[in-house]
């Protein structure tokens, strides 16, 4: 076990300029998972564009759409520049360093979402009951 797990400690495997010959398991796990992001990306496009007249509603969704299309789409680039063992562009520790990245970026969606939005609804319902006893203009 402990073998197994020294080429991942050392600084070579993870910035090796041409890393060698590719894990294609590894890589359809990953080319299906991109390809499900940028499905969620162009549903979320649909589903922002189904709360076109509900600002707070759609900025969740628009910002599912960057993240999904984003994430999609730079994987895979970088798939394909491990697939054809670029010079630099293909290390490993560009891989982990997008993933961590994506599922940052993705946690942090995910929080305005379920936080930042429901929040915002409440104070624009608020804001709504105490308006409908101010006075209005007559036409």
């Amino acid at each position: 076990m402990v073998m197994f797990m020294e080429k991942y400690l050392a600084f070579s495997y993870w910035f090796a300029p041409l890393p060698g010959s590719v894990n294609l398991p590894f890589w359809r796990i990953i080319f299906a998972l991109a390809g499900a992001c940028v499905v969620f990306g162009v549903v979320s496009l649909f589903m922002a564009r189904r709360f076109r007249s509900d600002g707070v509603r759609r900025r969740p969704w628009r910002k599912f759409t960057g993240w999904g299309l984003t994430t999609g789409i730079v994987t895979f680039i970088i798939g394909f520049f491990r697939f054809q063992n670029a010079y630099l562009l293909s290390m490993r520790f560009f891989i982990i360093a997008w993933g961590v990245c994506m599922l940052i970026w993705l946690a942090l969606i995910v929080r305005f979402r379920f936080v930042r939005t429901p929040r915002r609804l409440a104070e624009r319902d608020a804001q709504a009951a105490f308006a409908k006893y101010l006075p209005h203009k007559s036409k």
